[in-house]
């Protein structure tokens, strides 16, 4: 699952405010610049987390936890091995218990580097798997599943760009994902549970128990 990408639906929904960029006071690049700017994001990113179960229907602001995400092809995850892998009726929960553990600016090179931590983070889907890997491996399966993430970890650094005197995130780079552990429920098949990787019925060579996608 593409975790990062969901994570950092965060920042995405933020940079549709533009911020005023206050340049009289100092000049862009200075110490004093940096900590107005971090401390601008800082109180932008704690108020959109306090609305994101509920929204904010007057500026357009959906909710976003629960946060229902489109379908997902992800057979191109493992290179041009022949298979299906897909996701369906993606639902992400608790992304609003997020803590910002790291918000360091350079307002000289209109960057970010930000760091996100969440004690869990919860998915319910559809899969569907079919093929095989490397072709030696067989993969199959069906039904509807949870998986849950713990002590998630989400680092990035964000391009901004200024318009008419205001800054807006322009996008991501140096991104990653981190987690303790996963855990998935079939639910399809008497609850079977484990890892991600059982329950696609990956090898472990593509797949580590320290939470990182190696493929």
């Amino acid at each position: 699952m593409k975790v990062c990408a969901v994570l950092l639906s965060v920042l995405v929904a933020v940079s549709g405010r533009s911020q005023p960029s206050d340049r009289t006071a100092r000049s862009p690049g200075s110490a004093y610049y940096d900590r107005r700017m971090e401390e601008l994001l800082h109180h932008k990113l704690e108020k959109f987390r306090s609305v994101m179960s509920s929204g904010y229907p007057s500026l357009s602001i959906p909710v976003t936890d629960p946060l229902n995400i489109p379908p997902v092809d992800m057979s191109s995850i493992f290179g041009g091995d022949v298979f299906r892998f897909q996701l369906l009726h993606v639902q992400i929960r608790n992304l609003s218990t997020f803590e910002i553990t790291e918000l360091r600016a350079d307002t000289k090179r209109l960057k970010v580097r930000l760091t996100f931590q969440a004690p869990q983070i919860s998915g319910r889907m559809q899969y569907t798997v079919a093929g095989s890997l490397y072709e030696v491996f067989p993969l199959q399966g069906s039904g509807r599943c949870d998986v849950v993430y713990h002590d998630v970890t989400v680092s990035t650094v964000a391009r901004l760009k200024e318009t008419n005197g205001r800054f807006q995130f322009a996008g991501f780079e140096d991104s990653s994902v981190d987690f303790a552990s996963d855990e998935v429920s079939d639910r399809q098949h008497g609850a079977v549970h484990g890892s991600v990787s059982s329950i696609l019925k990956l090898p472990s060579v593509c797949y580590s128990a320290q939470g990182k996608w190696l493929v």
